[in-house]
């Protein structure tokens, strides 16, 4: 048996990619259905739950209309993006199954699930080791000492790794970060400066985010702090765990690997027939 951990999932980054790789396309039910995604999705949430082997578990979702708070800040974030279609076929197929297997799950109006994942970040009790699963990088600046970790590439990445990584700790990360700007994300960042030139930057000003705007121009002053806040996990200006969708059963959120009998029914309606097996032979979890 492990040490307690927990674990917090974005569900909507995971099945994104699910959805993109291309041989998601490749699997059907015989009445047409496409279950790929859901098939990665299902193997790839098992293969970093028995890593990590949780004692309490999240997915989180991206919420309706949750790009506006920051577009306002910075029109450009995520530009083309019309965010995360909950009701789509894929995300339905998803969220019952989480549903079955009784893993917890978290959306909130007007939050994306890095926001959520933040959140636990924030709230969870203390001496609670935790681990957030995401490939986003900007997840980096929540990890710490060794029980605080982002599990990204199936790595796990903590303070240390973050700063051989990008040259800063983790709570200097985003610094850099809005200087040098995040093409994924459509941040710009300051016009003429990478991540060598922002480390520079950085070191000139110590490290001090109100020194680096004092030296700025005011145009590259304004647009750096609003690239900064909105990439802003740590002490953001719109919180989740304000919500009142946000309360105890989020955290409390204590799991184990349920029975068998009650994910084979939707395994067997999605002919999975790969992911079932593992479910009788008690490998899936």
């Amino acid at each position: 048996m492990s040490d307690p951990c927990f674990l917090a999932v974005d569900g909507t980054g995971l099945l994104v990619r699910c959805c993109r790789a291309p041989r998601s396309r490749e699997l059907a039910a015989s009445d047409g259905t496409p279950t790929g995604a859901l098939m990665m999705f299902i193997a790839s949430l098992s293969r970093t739950i028995k890593i990590i082997r949780p004692s309490h578990l999240l997915v989180a979702w991206d919420g309706e209309s949750c790009l506006e708070w920051r577009r306002k800040i910075y029109p450009p974030y995520k530009q083309g993006s019309k965010g995360f279609d909950i009701d789509g076929p894929e995300a339905a197929q998803a969220v019952e199954f989480l549903a079955t297997a009784g893993i917890p799950q978290c959306r909130i109006a007007g939050f994306e699930a890095d926001d959520i994942l933040a959140a636990v970040v924030r709230v969870c009790p203390p001496g609670l080791p935790f681990a957030l699963a995401s490939e986003d990088a900007d997840l980096l600046q929540l990890a710490g000492g060794p029980d605080r970790r982002v599990f990204r590439g199936y790595d796990f990445w903590d303070s240390a790794a973050v700063l051989s990584e990008w040259g800063v700790t983790h709570s200097r990360l985003t610094m850099l970060r809005a200087l040098a700007g995040d093409r994924s994300d459509g941040i710009a960042g300051v016009p003429r400066v990478g991540p060598k030139r922002a480390m520079r930057m950085l070191t000139a000003a110590g490290f001090s985010w109100t020194a680096l705007l004092g030296s700025l121009a005011e145009e590259s002053r304004d647009l750096a702090d609003a690239c900064y806040r909105v990439m802003d996990l740590i002490d953001p200006e719109r919180r989740p765990e304000e919500s009142t969708l946000f309360g105890n059963d989020v955290i409390n959120c204590a799991w184990n690997p349920p029975e068998h009998d009650k994910v084979l029914p939707l395994l067997d309606r999605y002919e999975l027939s790969a992911i079932a097996e593992r479910s009788r032979t008690g490998n899936l979890w």
